[in-house]
């Protein structure tokens, strides 16, 4: 079923012309011209009016290379949102994921998010019992089906995840699937920029205590956390990836614990960006290359277009048309 949704995603999603490709290509090496004849600029790209940016050394004859904001959601109108990037990747050389979606993906990352099962007690032991049951009111209120034993087998931090996805609809095919089906489709070579282990790792940064205290915070506040997504969902939908890192941090300076925050925003971005810029940076000194990954990856002075921007590629954003 699952892959019969996404072939039926796919080619819904063919709707451009080749006509329109071109015009956009054309219209890009256009705008690309006009940046490279003036001096370059450290004043960071402005980050209002879209998720796609061309990243350009001004290199006659060299392909741009592309970066775009994802958001993981299967929102009918979220994905509407970015289908005017495929002929963008289309012209592409190769394509980066932040990981491969597959099954094989899928089965690593529940064993992963899982407590061993010689951990009788789950998380039901580690959390406590009243709060235990409270977070399986939360979870079942959103989704009815999961139940107390499958709640009690996940990871602390699992848990919390689980809470911020609850408010997102991830019920059809979700944006990562959806453009990894178009670079099938285009018969891109597709790569992945972190392993699941890779990915995943981060949390072994966190202490039991730690991962504690990030699913009592993502309890007490998921009111305001389904608020704040609704908020981001929306800002995304407008193309506006300045408000979504405003948004972002807002869910960080929401925590209590500012050190936990910090720790957390290292780990989960900063200490990836380095490693994901690390992964592709010789494939993108050959241009070409279509990068999608996670929009609060993108921004700050930590971030991606950063990164890239230091390391002398211009950035130039593609607005919707």
């Amino acid at each position: 079923m699952r892959t019969l949704m996404m072939v039926a995603s796919c080619l819904g999603a063919m709707i451009t012309s080749t006509a329109f490709a071109d015009d956009a290509m054309e219209r890009l090496q256009r705008t690309i011209a006009q940046v490279c004849a003036q001096p370059a600029s450290a004043t960071a790209p402005a980050l209002d009016a879209t998720m796609l940016y061309a990243l350009t050394d001004c290199q006659q004859g060299k392909k741009p290379n592309f970066m775009m904001g994802t958001l993981h959601s299967s929102d009918a109108g979220i994905i509407k949102s970015i289908e005017f990037i495929v002929p963008y990747l289309d012209a592409s050389d190769a394509t980066w994921f932040e990981i491969l979606e597959d099954e094989h993906s899928a089965q690593q990352v529940v064993r992963l998010m899982f407590l061993p099962m010689e951990d009788k007690e789950g998380l039901k032991g580690l959390l406590g019992e009243k709060d235990f049951a409270q977070f399986v009111a939360l979870v079942q209120n959103e989704s009815p089906t999961l139940s107390e034993y499958h709640l009690t087998r996940y990871r602390p931090w699992a848990a919390a995840i689980m809470l911020q996805l609850l408010a997102i609809d991830t019920s059809g095919v979700v944006m990562d699937d959806w453009l990894q089906n178009q670079a099938r489709h285009s018969k891109k070579p597709i790569h992945a920029l972190e392993t699941i282990q890779e990915q995943f790792s981060m949390f072994d940064a966190f202490s039991v205590s730690e991962q504690l205290i990030m699913l009592r915070d993502a309890m007490t506040q998921f009111d305001d956390q389904k608020r704040f997504t609704k908020e981001m969902m929306d800002a995304y939908r407008q193309g506006n990836l300045q408000n979504v890192a405003d948004i972002g941090q807002k869910v960080m300076d929401a925590l209590p614990d500012k050190n936990l925050a910090a720790k957390l925003k290292n780990k989960t971005l900063t200490v990836r960006n380095i490693r994901m810029m690390d992964k592709m940076r010789q494939d993108f000194k050959k241009g070409g290359q279509f990068v999608a990954v996670g929009a609060l990856h993108l921004p700050y002075a930590e971030g991606l277009l950063a990164h890239a921007q230091r390391d002398g590629y211009r950035i130039v954003p593609i607005a919707k048309p």
